[in-house]
């Protein structure tokens, strides 16, 4: 009885190891999916990276600037850039944020962080007044855009 106990939890604990890096695997190629349909993108011409680049150096002269308006423009301009650049993509969704919810936090590095950056571009566009939005907050969402940007091979 003892060897019956015993051969079946070794069973288990491999059919659980297989399990566990078949699910690994899976998770791994969907990421590989998500940064290979941007790649695709900029491939096909649907994304220019050259474009993408000019408009981007646009932007961070304004983020560059003293001007509070001009800096939220800049993280406005950012923001639409990464959208629009996951739209030529084929990433379904009406917006930045319905676009990232198709993926798992595993799919792709920083997806709250880029999600908090796009509310505040929200927020900015609205112009809500009760909303302060001070030069710190500014920056790291201008960050946050550059980064994944960078991440996915678009900047």
């Amino acid at each position: 009885m003892f060897a019956f106990v015993k051969n079946l939890f070794v069973l288990m604990s491999i059919i659980l190891f297989v399990a566990t890096i078949m699910l690994l695997i899976r998770f791994q190629s969907l990421r590989v999916r998500f940064y290979e349909s941007v790649e695709e993108a900029i491939e096909s011409g649907t994304l220019s990276k050259g474009k993408i680049q000019r408009k981007w150096d646009e932007a961070k002269e304004n983020m560059e600037s003293d001007n509070m308006e001009n800096r939220k423009k800049a993280v406005v301009v950012a923001d639409g850039m990464l959208d629009s650049s996951l739209k030529a993509a084929n990433f379904p969704g009406e917006n930045l944020e319905k676009r990232l919810a198709k993926f798992s936090d595993t799919d792709i590095n920083f997806k709250d962080d880029i999600i908090w950056a796009h509310r505040l571009v929200e927020r900015i566009k609205l112009g809500e007044a009760e909303y302060e939005i001070d030069e710190e907050e500014l920056k790291r969402a201008f960050y946050i855009l550059e980064r994944t940007m960078k991440e996915l091979n678009i900047l």
